[in-house]
């Protein structure tokens, strides 16, 4: 979905959170998706992502080249997708979009895991700080569906505007674990789909 931010948003605090405390231990391993990806599944408790007061608790990460949403019109490089569940069903996602750039050391592990499907082992705050540069980040939250199928419909999505970085060589090694091919949904057209832009404390 194509996202429009302008100088002119309004942006409203407190509705979207992640409650990933400082010495929360994430503890993730890689496995074979349906989607002829690698996925990293939570092995325990990855915190959670709070969406309209709602908690919703992290399940798995995984990645799509070239990034599924557009900032005003620019696909970038990659996108991390961060699923969790709500009690009741109800799917959010957190995204990360990343451009090619400089060496992302989080990044580097996240991929040596999914070479060997081993597990990887991370912290909140390096989370943070390498895919979501920094604990405050603004971001676009929209109702919008699964990029692959089924592609439900009525997902809370949160996507960050703050552009990560990986380089070249990270870069076309997540595309070569990614079959080597783009596995982005192509673009869809909001369809009367509301933006709101909020800053979020992580």
């Amino acid at each position: 979905m194509p996202l429009r931010h302008t100088d002119a948003d309004v942006v409203k605090p407190g509705s979207v959170s992640s409650l990933l405390a400082p010495a929360t231990a994430l503890s993730l391993t890689a496995t074979p998706s349906h989607a002829g990806t690698v996925a990293l599944l939570c092995k325990g408790d990855c915190g959670e992502i709070r969406v309209g007061g709602k908690p919703h608790a992290i399940k798995n990460m995984h990645w799509h080249t070239p990034s599924e949403h557009t900032i005003d019109g620019r696909r970038t490089a990659a996108e991390l997708h961060i699923v969790s569940f709500a009690a009741d069903g109800k799917i959010a996602v957190m995204s990360a979009l990343f451009d090619q750039g400089t060496v992302n050391p989080l990044v580097e592990n996240t991929l040596d895991a999914m070479e060997d499907m081993a597990d990887l082992s991370t912290t909140a705050e390096d989370i943070k700080a390498h895919f979501f540069s920094g604990a405050d980040v603004g971001c676009g939250v929209y109702k919008g569906s699964l990029t692959t199928p089924p592609c439900t419909e009525g997902l809370s999505w949160v996507v960050t505007t703050k552009i990560g970085s990986m380089s070249r060589r990270q870069l076309r090694h997540l595309q070569a674990l990614n079959g080597g091919h783009e596995n982005a949904r192509p673009l869809q057209e909001p369809f009367g789909r509301a933006v709101e832009w909020l800053e979020v404390s992580l």
